[in-house]
């Protein structure tokens, strides 16, 4: 890399990044409101568009800024990581795998089966909810996937056209209707074979890697203000081109975030520009957030979820899960409209608290054995 105004022939940027953890800890707040949004709300987000700034807003938040800023965020990781090897990368995605299943098991798979003892009528069957796809069985996977790229000696722009290329190949291949259905669901990590699929690798793969090549820039970057404002116009641009091709195409501009019918899910070349545009200007006022902002409490609130992530993705999971058995069992009614974002509000808080009970128990179960 030639030396200039904004990057460094070497790298000057290592350790935390602060704009990426207001990324991260924004990531988790959306992706907790949309799931209560979408789960436990009077809102039929399955089938009805969304209509109204309220809907559109929550959905458009939980899009681009939620599941696709997480990869992309995990991607930088896996470049700033003190360990990131093929082989750190493959141990990566196994215990990311062991996690996500884990997680179906508990929040879907055991209460269903439960359910299903006592006579309660089943959303979906045991087994769709102990092998639902979603977004840290895709992470796992894109683990995997990286860690043999890397052992190809794979660059990160080779990467990136080979994400590109799967996702050509994923797109046209989930069109395909594969039977018998244990076929479907064999094929489902990696393709939109199943409606119990959220995060298919060949279509997503795209942002991790996206990150990856980011992160390998940003470790160059010697004047923030000016990469990130640069990073803002291209992304202004990217979006005005990709709502261009939206308006001349008479493509529905909520096709790019909305959840009816999986649309979001099934992410095509289209996708990845509006939502690449749309990160790359979010980026620029998180970068501004971690410049201007000084108020301890909140940088520290916004440092600890950025640092444990993982843990308080899987607990709101839980949370949420049981919170709906709860109300089922009770027969409460599902959460009206105006109680969404306190509701969303109460999950995240409940949910970092008990985050910080198990990392207290893990920290002190370590103890004995550090002391030795």
């Amino acid at each position: 890399m030639k030396e200039g105004t904004v990057f460094s022939k070497d790298i000057v940027n290592t350790g935390r990044q602060k704009e990426l953890d207001w990324a991260k800890a924004c990531a988790i707040i959306a992706m907790v409101t949309v799931h209560v949004y979408e789960k436990t709300s009077v809102i039929d987000t399955e089938t009805i568009y969304p209509t109204g700034a309220f809907r559109n807003i929550i959905e458009f938040v939980a899009g681009p800024l939620a599941a696709p800023l997480f990869m992309f965020a995990m991607g930088i990781g896996m470049v700033y990581a003190k360990h990131h090897s093929a082989h750190d990368d493959f141990k990566r995605g196994l215990g990311l795998l062991k996690n996500g299943y884990l997680l179906n098991f508990f929040r879907a798979a055991l209460p269903l089966f439960l359910g299903s003892l006592v006579g309660a009528s089943l959303v979906i069957p045991p087994i769709a909810g102990l092998l639902y796809i979603d977004i840290l069985e895709f992470a796992g996977f894109a683990f995997l996937t990286i860690a043999l790229m890397k052992k190809l000696d794979m660059n990160a722009w080779q990467m990136l056209a080979a994400a590109l290329v799967l996702q050509v190949a994923g797109y046209y291949l989930s069109n395909l209707y594969f039977e018998p259905e244990w076929l479907r669901y064999l094929l489902s990590p990696f393709l939109l074979t199943h409606k119990y699929t959220s995060f298919p690798m060949f279509l997503w793969l795209y942002y991790p890697v996206l990150g990856i090549v980011f992160g390998e820039l940003l470790q160059h970057v010697k004047d923030k203000k000016k990469f990130y404002g640069r990073l803002v116009m291209i992304g202004v641009a990217g979006l005005a081109i990709s709502l261009g091709i939206m308006y001349a195409a008479h493509i529905d501009v909520r096709t790019m975030y909305e959840v009816a019918e999986k649309i979001y899910y099934r992410q095509s070349l289209l996708h990845y520009l509006f939502t690449t545009s749309v990160i790359f200007i979010a980026l620029g006022l998180y970068y501004v957030l971690s410049a201007k902002v000084k108020w301890h409490p909140l940088t520290a609130a916004v440092q600890y979820m950025s640092a444990h992530l993982n843990v308080i993705y899987i607990v709101q999971w839980l949370v949420i899960c049981y919170f709906i058995s709860f109300c089922t069992v009770l027969g409460l009614p599902a959460v009206p409209v105006a109680c969404i974002i306190p509701t969303a509000a109460v999950v995240l808080l409940v949910s970092v608290g008990i985050t910080e009970l198990y990392l207290r128990w893990k920290k002190k179960k370590q103890k004995p054995a550090v002391q030795k």
